[in-house]
């Protein structure tokens, strides 16, 4: 049976492995047919699918785009600036506006810790 894997899997990772055999058979089969060259290809291609492995979980992770990042940190920069002059809003509009900054700071921190 062939394992189901990608495309780019590396050839020495690749084993058929019959119904009636262990993995392990089949490993021990490969590496008395390859001798001492056997370690060093397999270290090496499994830190390669390691290290694939890895890049694909980063590259999914969820980075914010710039304009969404710029529109938040504007909205926020606007409510501290109401904040800065609260004599011209009512109590109710100082209190919505400190609630939209503290809510608008928040994203913000939870963006700039998703990125780093």
């Amino acid at each position: 049976m062939r394992s189901r894997v990608a495309p780019w899997w590396p050839r020495s990772l690749r084993q058929d492995i019959d119904a009636d055999q262990t993995e392990q058979a089949v490993i021990f089969a490969a590496m008395n047919a390859t001798g001492r060259a056997f370690s060093p290809v397999i270290r090496a291609d499994v830190e390669r699918v390691i290290d694939r492995l890895a890049w694909d979980a980063v590259r999914s992770q969820h980075v914010p785009d710039v304009a969404e990042l710029a529109r938040l940190t504007q909205r926020a920069e606007d409510s501290r600036e109401e904040i800065a002059h609260p004599g011209d809003l009512s109590a109710a509009e100082q209190h919505e506006s400190q609630a939209q900054s503290a809510t608008l700071r928040s994203q913000l921190d939870q963006i700039h810790g998703s990125r780093s």
